[in-house]
């Protein structure tokens, strides 16, 4: 993947970066095959109000199976998780996350990178994650008021090289990046599944509706924004 910096010549970023980006998520394949109903809302659990419980234990399962892949982007992901879980209830999983990236330290070449290459290196990973969360919350038929309150935050995010980059939807398959930072166009693939607009009254009337409804797929490009004559 090619990145273009402030007042940089365009540069590639390091494979396992790349990897680890695209397997970061990994460990909500499990998640993922069927929705989980929030009883209190009568909806599916999004992300972020699934109990803590299931996702440590799937946070854990889904590193494990990186490992195998690849053991720096179990390193750079591990980071990542637990930067964002600082709760008491997660202390265990803290623990046992630290020993994870003593023992990967040791057995690959992560020590030849400095801490502010990790640093800069898990900011990337950050921004590619924040911004797949903005395409699932923020799609282009959603209306401001139904949107996701971590929307706006998210339509102007920091790059590690510096710069601001602002997301506009021009049409319903086309995000503008401005500053574009990738040498061309950009085409993006994200998987779905339609569900009624409807309270579920059982986490079973969910799962029969989930199994049913056909997988879709939607086409997104990320192309950099017109420039004004």
């Amino acid at each position: 993947m090619s990145w273009v910096g402030i007042e940089r010549e365009p540069h590639l970023l390091p494979f396992d970066l790349v990897l680890a980006t695209a397997l970061h998520d990994f460990a909500w394949s499990d998640l993922d095959r069927t929705p989980t109903l929030d009883p209190e809302s009568g909806r599916p659990h999004a992300f972020n109000t699934l109990p803590l419980e299931p996702k440590l234990e799937a946070y854990a399962r889904g590193l494990d199976q990186m490992e195998r892949l690849s053991a720096y982007s179990a390193f750079l992901a591990s980071l990542h998780y637990t930067s964002f879980l600082e709760t008491e209830s997660a202390g265990a999983f803290q623990d046992a996350e630290a020993e994870r990236r003593r023992r990967l330290g040791s057995a690959m070449d992560v020590e030849a990178r400095s801490d502010e290459q990790l640093l800069e290196e898990l900011a990337y990973l950050q921004l590619f994650d924040n911004l797949s969360i903005f395409l699932c919350l923020s799609p282009p038929s959603v209306d401001d008021g139904e949107q996701h309150g971590w929307v706006d935050d998210l339509r102007h995010l920091n790059s590690p090289n510096g710069s601001i980059l602002h997301f506009t939807w021009l049409d319903e398959d086309l995000l503008h990046v401005d500053p574009f930072p990738f040498r061309a166009a950009l085409p993006l693939q994200l998987r779905y599944r339609e569900l009624p607009q409807q309270e579920f009254e059982s986490q079973e009337e969910l799962s029969t509706l989930w199994a049913a409804a056909p997988e879709l797929s939607w086409m997104v490009w990320l192309r950099p924004a017109p420039r004004l004559a």
